[in-house]
Order: structure tokens, then sequence, then C-alpha cells
């Protein structure tokens, strides 16, 4: 038998407390869970289940063989089949033609058994097992942005139904086989809201239920039902574990019954049920399967992380006062609001927010968790040609969150020559920089521009044409191509004062601009 396959089932084993039948009967045991089964311990098995898939499942297809051969005797299966060497014959061609159809889903393709007493097959646990692995490890490129949707695909003689909304993932999949008069039907199903609920819970449900049967006579059902539930706190840190188990195998058909009927807690177990048929070792057999279909789903919520931790589930979008953040004055002071809100409903998660300040030149609070929704005070350099960067982020039970808001000084401006005007005034002039004050001269007339930004501001004029006082006032825009600025256009009241009292009108002026290589 492969290493790795025993050593996984060994853990497997050890972390579940499951007992050897003979050792110990499942049912006299009060702690079905070691102390240490938790989240590492279920990592651990999932790497190893990884690893070496196609051993791990031979030994769960092991344990499955051994319990379903009792339910076939049990239930009357076997006598209508022809006895226990038919029966045998059936389920391990049963059992082989699941895990083709299973590995037909999922690559690569299994290795054939070393040797024919090995059971080479699969049934329902193996089946939820490897086909919730591969969901579990792809949350985040199934989940995406939680738009809902269904994607159902029939696969041979099965078929999987993948389904997004409010913030929940659900998977179901089933398959069908028959061999030798045996019908097999597999059904497993997964449920789990991805997204943390307002209390932080994430709660996982899996179920797996293995039918055998003759066609329209006897059978028998074995159904597992695991809930695993994890609650994350403020800080968005993982707390309190929960896993409850169910094992139901009951027959139907003429020899009815429940066989085994148990619930299986981190602290106790408990036979609801069982069959005068039932021993002590298919109680314990019972309750194994449960057991590594239970370490299993503690693997797939705490993949959840994948969508949660890495902002899936909340949004955290800044809002700065003023909004213009690039190319601002120096020592501007800017309002910064950092505000979670949940993915799933929009609502405010609470929780904290984390400002962390990159850069010139202060934050206030920065540095340390304050309560949402925070209000930050940031200032920016002091000099032109600066950048800094604020990063924020989010933790609440709903999940975390991280948004980063850039910040840059303007920059040296370009300069440019300019010179034009209107009917008989032409001025000309240097502009150092758009962003701050010049003027134009020029035919006894004083231009000065007062920028509100590169784009444009106020301007104002006097002076003295040809002997008149002349005045106005306006305002101006400036023209680009590109990042190059072409012409500027003023347009406002001009006065000048005559011997018969001051005229004014509106008139426009128009400047050309010729970029300079200094000032």
């Amino acid at each position: 038998m492969n290493r790795v396959a025993v050593a996984l089932v060994a853990s497997v084993v050890s972390i579940c407390g499951c007992q050897k039948a003979a050792e110990s009967p499942r049912a006299a045991v009060p702690a079905t869970a070691a102390p240490n089964s938790g989240p590492a311990n279920a990592a651990a098995v999932l790497e190893r289940f990884r690893a070496d898939q196609d051993a791990v499942l031979g030994e769960i297809g092991q344990l499955e063989y051994r319990s379903a051969s009792r339910l076939l005797a049990v239930s009357g299966v076997e006598q209508e089949l022809g006895g226990p060497v038919a029966t045998d014959a059936a389920l391990r061609g049963l059992m082989l033609k699941m895990k083709q159809q299973l590995a037909e889903r999922q690559p690569p393709r299994w290795m054939p058994a070393e040797n024919s007493t090995t059971v080479n097959g699969t049934l329902g646990v193996a089946q939820a097992a490897v086909e919730l692995v591969s969901v579990a490890l792809g949350y985040k490129e199934l989940y995406g942005d939680g738009e809902a949707v269904t994607r159902p695909q029939t696969l041979g003689q099965g078929s999987v139904e993948i389904a997004i909304a409010d913030g929940a993932l659900s998977y179901t999949s089933r398959l069908t086989t028959s061999e030798g008069g045996l019908d097999g039907k597999f059904l497993t199903r997964m449920k789990v809201n991805i997204c943390p609920a307002a209390d932080g819970k994430i709660t996982l449900e899996v179920t797996s239920t293995s039918s055998l049967s003759r066609p329209g006579g006897s059978g028998a059902n074995t159904t597992i039902k695991i809930v695993v539930t994890e609650t994350l706190n403020d800080d968005a840190q993982a707390g309190d574990l929960d896993v409850q188990k169910h094992v139901e195998a009951a027959t139907f058909g003429a020899r009815a019954g429940a066989f085994v009927d148990m619930d299986i807690g981190f602290a106790s177990s408990r036979v609801n049920r069982r069959s005068s048929q039932a021993t002590d070792a298919d109680v314990t057999a019972a309750g194994n399967l449960a057991d590594i279909l239970g370490v299993m789903a503690i693997a797939y919520i705490e993949l959840t992380r994948s969508v949660w931790e890495e902002g899936g589930c909340v949004k955290l979008d800044p809002t700065t006062t003023p909004s213009q953040r690039l190319k601002v004055k120096p020592s501007t002071s800017f309002s910064i609001l950092g505000a979670p809100r949940s993915k799933v409903d929009g609502s405010a998660v609470g929780g904290t927010v984390r400002g962390m300040l990159n850069g010139a030149t202060s934050l206030d609070p920065g540095g340390t968790k304050a309560r949402a929704d925070v209000t930050y005070t940031y200032v920016a350099p002091d000099e032109k040609k600066m950048k800094s960067q604020v990063s924020l982020e989010s933790r609440s039970r709903r999940g975390v969150a991280k948004a980063e808001v850039g910040f840059s000084t303007e920059a040296e401006g370009q300069a440019y020559s300019a010179s034009g005007g209107a009917d008989e005034f032409h001025g000309t002039g240097q502009i150092c920089d758009l962003a701050e004050q010049f003027f134009i001269e020029g035919s006894g007339v004083t231009v000065r521009f007062e920028p509100s930004s590169r784009e444009g501001g106020r301007y104002s004029y006097s002076g003295n044409m040809s002997g008149f006082a002349v005045f106005g006032h306006g305002t101006y825009v400036v023209q680009f191509d590109g990042d190059v600025a072409v012409s500027i256009t003023a347009t406002g009241p001009g006065s000048v004062k005559t011997p018969m009292g001051t005229q004014t009108r509106t008139g426009t002026e128009k400047y050309q601009l010729a970029p300079l290589q200094g000032c």
C-alpha cells in the first residue's frame, strides 16, 4: 500500500478520533473529535489528499466497500442477486464504473489498482471528497464578483450544477451507474455562504447520499450530512468552529428499516437508532466515513478565505474632499472617508479601518485602527512635484477590503512665450507656469492673469492707450493640443475714459503660445 495514502488515512483517523471496532465500539466512546481537530490539521489532510489523490481515494473506497457490503447483505439485495459472490462482483464492478465516470470530471485519470484483491473504485464519500476539493480550490474563480448565476451541465450519466446568489455558492452533482443487476445513484450537495453573514458566521453544509438497489427491488441508502460553522470576529479573524455530523444508513423494500442513525458532534456522539443486525463495527464504520468527510469539510470552509479575505465580500471606495487629488497645490488639506460596505447587501459592515501614509506630509488618524466609518485628514506635501499614497484596510465580521488613494502636487510648469491681443492692443510676455500668476504687456497696457488652474482663471488690465485711460476684467481659458498649451482666449468688459464719459463694451482677446526651454 502507498505510504502516503496510509499516512493520510492514519492522520484522518487520528484527527477525527476514529476508533477501530475491535478496540472500542464508537457507541461507547464519548468524544469523537480530538481537541486538535481544526483548520490546521484539515489543511494538512487536504495537502496530503492533493499530493496522492489516487491512493487516498482508494483507501476511502475500501471503507465504503465494507459498509456497502454489509448493507447489501442486510437489505436482502445480496439474496436477490444470487449470493455473496455475485453481489461482490456487482459491487466491485459498479464502484469501478463510478470511479471511471468521476475520473472524467477530474484530471488526471487515476491509475489502476496494483492487484485484483484491492477494491478499485469509489462510492459517495469519495465522490464528494474529490469533487468538492476542486470546487473549494476554485472558489475565487467560480464566485467571481458574486453576480447571481446558475450553471447547469450534463456530464455522461450525471449532471453538475453550480449556483451563486446572495453571497453563497451551491454545488449539486449527480452520478448514476449499473453493473451486474445492481443500480447505483449518488448525490453530492454543498452550500456555503462564501461571504460571511452580518453576525460573522460562515456555514457550510455537505450532503453525500449513496443509493444501491436492485431495479424495482430492495436496496439501501447511506446519507452523511456535515454542517460546519465558523465565526469571524470584528477583526476578520476566525474564532469559533463547530462541526456537526449526521449519518443515516437505512434499507428499503422487503427489509425496510434503519440500520444505523447517529449524530456526531465535536465533543460527543449519539446513536439514535440501530437495528439488531448492526454491530459495533458497523456503527464505527459509519462514523469513520462521516469523520473523513467532516475533516474535508473543515478544509472546504477554510478555503473561503480566498474570497472574503481578498476583497470579494466587502468594498472600500474612499471619497476625498476636494475630489481632485493629482497636481494639487502644495499643502492642500483633504478629508478622506473610509466607509466599508457589504458587496452582498450594501450595508455598513462596521469593524475597523487602518490608514497608512506612504510619503509626505501627514495623515490623522494614521497607523492605528479606528472604528468604521472613519474620516481622515490628510495634508499633501508642501513642495511641488511630490507624490504620496494613503492605504486603507477594512477588517470586520464581513471580511477584508483594501484600497489605495494616490496624491501628487503640481509639477513645475512648462514655460511659454505669449503674443496677441485685440484691435489696437498688442502685447507679449513670458509665462513661467500656467498655474502661477503671469503678465502680458504692450501698447501701454499691462494684463494680469490669475489662474485657478492650468486651464484658466480670471484676468484684469489697466493702462493708457493714445492718451486715454483703459481698464477691464474677465475670465480666460487655455486651449491645449494634447498636453501642450497653444493659445489663451480672454473675454470680458473693457472700458475707456473719454471726454464724453467712460465707454464700456465686451470684447475678446486672443493670445498665441509657444513653448520655451526656460523662463
